[in-house]
């Protein structure tokens, strides 16, 4: 490790980085992950009409990645109710594979079919979704409620826009998610997955 000082978002991942890699702790700082300020805000009825939603409105969005769980959710679909909304671009964001993307995305689209959750789950997929259009805010207005079913992870950027745009939050008991619960009480932890049908 060559860098004089090593940033990091989450206490647990300075124990990994010492415990498991050697990296002396006086080098790692932790900041945590900056919330965005002043993001638009939108009237939620003229919004949810202007995206053809209706009820309770439970959204995934961002990558579609199978670490992020959206499958954990989906196959629960008759138990949460809908509108389950997955809000996704097809293609891979930063580093990630595009064709681990496309499938991920065509196998949870399966298990709508094959469950017949058509009713339950809306797809609202295109590559003009990233964060720099202001319907990626549009999107968190209309909804009731953030999903992050997440298999595991070091941090979230999505967890800091639903926080910027004041959307409840639950998430999955893994590690980070755990620290951010524990010292800000922002989000709800679904202990197992069979949690997130209690919503």
């Amino acid at each position: 490790w060559f860098s004089d000082i090593i940033v990091v978002h989450a206490n647990f991942f300075k124990e990994i980085l010492s415990k498991e890699y050697g990296v002396s702790k006086r080098k790692i700082l932790v900041f945590r992950q900056g919330i965005i300020e002043n993001v638009p805000n939108y009237n939620k009825k003229q919004i949810r009409r202007e995206l053809g939603l209706a009820g309770p409105v439970y959204i995934f969005i961002g990558s579609m990645i199978p670490d992020h769980g959206h499958d954990i959710i989906i196959k629960q679909a008759d138990k949460i109710g809908r509108t389950i909304l997955v809000v996704a671009n097809p293609g891979s964001v930063n580093d990630r594979n595009s064709e681990r993307t496309r499938k991920y995305l065509e196998e949870n689209k399966k298990i709508v079919r094959d469950n017949k959750y058509e009713k339950l789950v809306r797809f609202d997929i295109s590559e003009t979704i990233t964060d720099k259009n202001p319907l990626w805010w549009r999107y968190f207005v209309a909804s009731d409620l953030v999903l992050l079913p997440y298999r595991g992870g070091i941090g979230s950027g999505i967890l800091a826009h639903a926080i910027a745009a004041k959307r409840p939050i639950i998430a999955s008991n893994i590690k980070y998610f755990n620290e951010i619960a524990k010292e800000y009480r922002c989000i709800k932890i679904a202990k197992n997955d069979a949690d997130y049908a209690r919503v």
